[in-house]
């Protein structure tokens, strides 16, 4: 599993994309979430009807097979879809 921390921007861009952590270390499991997450789609946040910057901590299980990829997303505040 990794954890990573960043921000969603108002035009729906990631930003300050860190790794607060992965389990096991060092088997690359938060560069690998980072790399699915800039290929996914995040929903923007709209209060009132406007866009607004939404800071995100994400937890992610990953599935162990020919491939590492992850399988399950975790967040409150916003809306994740990784591609498959």
């Amino acid at each position: 599993q990794a954890i990573v921390k960043f921000t969603i921007d108002q035009g729906g861009d990631l930003r300050n994309m860190v790794v607060v952590s992965e389990q096991p270390e060092g088997l690359g499991f938060g560069q690998s979430l980072k790399d699915a997450l800039y290929e996914a789609f995040v929903a923007q946040t709209i209060v009132n009807g406007q866009s607004v910057a939404t800071e995100v901590t994400l937890m992610c299980i990953f599935e162990i097979g020919s491939s590492i990829k992850p399988v399950a997303v975790s967040t409150e505040n916003v809306s994740v879809f990784l591609p498959r």
